[in-house]
């Protein structure tokens, strides 16, 4: 599948180590799982809709078995993120990568 051999190259070439967490139910606990990510800030002319200033665009590769959802916290280089919103992206039935809205780092 040529779409996730070039996500896995792009992930190689440019990820960086992120660390996906959930919080279990009302508890201080989470579930953690570690993904390749690359990190967008989105600039002042692409800021539409319900993106404000400071937002970012993280593009996480597939694999681990937890898939990102709203709610989520994301840590990235000491920075913790909300995810916002998911769309994942396809390459025919299986998750190639998952495009996250986040926001607060």
């Amino acid at each position: 599948m040529p779409f996730v051999s070039m996500t896995e190259r792009m992930m190689a070439r440019m990820g960086r180590r992120m660390l996906l967490r959930r919080r279990l139910g009302a508890t201080a606990n989470f579930i953690e799982v570690s993904y390749m990510g690359v990190l967008h800030i989105y600039r002042p002319d692409e800021l539409i809709g319900s993106v404000t200033q400071g937002d970012a665009r993280v593009l996480l590769g597939a694999g681990p078995a937890m898939t990102p959802a709203r709610g989520d916290l994301l840590q990235i280089g000491g920075r913790t993120w909300s995810v916002m919103g998911v769309t994942p992206r396809y390459a025919g039935e299986k998750a190639a990568s998952y495009d996250c809205w986040v926001r607060g780092g």
